[in-house]
């Protein structure tokens, strides 16, 4: 009878023993789960800090992106603007840009007018509106800015390129090439059936392709060097 309330109290301790050690274990992984925890936190905020300063980035890398297309665009209208209106002194041509947002980029479309589109001018696309004149010193110039802002400006070749424009323009166009070859350090070798534009030239060449006994030749000879 003695043994009996002895035996339970054993049992009862070492459920108690038991349980303290449950508990300890408990504590220890909540201890280690509150760590966890605030060590996830900690990288959440990091994270969330981090994620703002990125989009704050992108904003302001879309605003630069955009102000470089803006600047190049005007720069662009500028000089095809200032070729035109030199070149093709009684039509009052110049060359503009609408900037616009599509799939989230900028986007430009140019056009070639003809007096003021908003005081009764026209407006069109560069490529089909207006005489192969036009459209010729156009892609010229396009050809010209293109290869400077590559850095690939070696020399550019003209092979009939500008054949389409009038011949009362020759005088005007050599005069403006010449000043972009000069002013671009860009060497500019044309060829040509218009003798005139030799006038405007550093150096002119005359080359003539003979056929001899079914033989092809080609020779040349030098008319002026400034």
């Amino acid at each position: 009878m003695h043994s009996d309330p002895i035996h339970a109290l054993k049992e009862l301790k070492g459920r108690v023993h038991a349980l303290r050690d449950k508990l300890t274990r408990a504590e220890a992984v909540r201890e280690q789960l509150q760590e966890d925890l605030a060590r996830k936190e900690s990288e959440v905020k990091t994270l969330s800090l981090q994620q703002d300063t990125l989009q704050k980035v992108l904003e302001l890398y879309r605003i630069l992106m955009d102000k470089m297309v803006l600047d190049q665009v005007r720069v662009i209208e500028s000089v095809v603007t200032e070729g035109l209106q030199t070149i093709f002194w009684d039509q009052d041509l110049s060359f503009k840009a609408e900037l616009g947002v599509k799939y989230n980029k900028v986007s430009v479309d140019f056009y070639l007018c003809q007096g003021d589109p908003d005081k009764g001018g026209f407006k069109g696309d560069p490529l089909s509106s207006f005489g192969g004149g036009a459209t010729s010193f156009i892609s010229v110039v396009l050809r010209v800015l293109t290869l400077i802002r590559l850095k690939r400006h070696k020399i550019l070749l003209l092979d009939e390129t500008i054949g389409a424009g009038s011949d009362e323009y020759i005088e005007p166009i050599g005069n403006f090439l010449k000043k972009l070859s000069e002013s671009t350090d860009l060497p500019i070798l044309m060829v040509t059936h218009k003798p005139e534009y030799t006038e405007h030239s550093s150096a002119a060449y005359q080359g003539e392709s003979k056929v001899v006994g079914g033989t092809r030749s080609f020779t040349s000879r030098k008319l002026r060097q400034t």
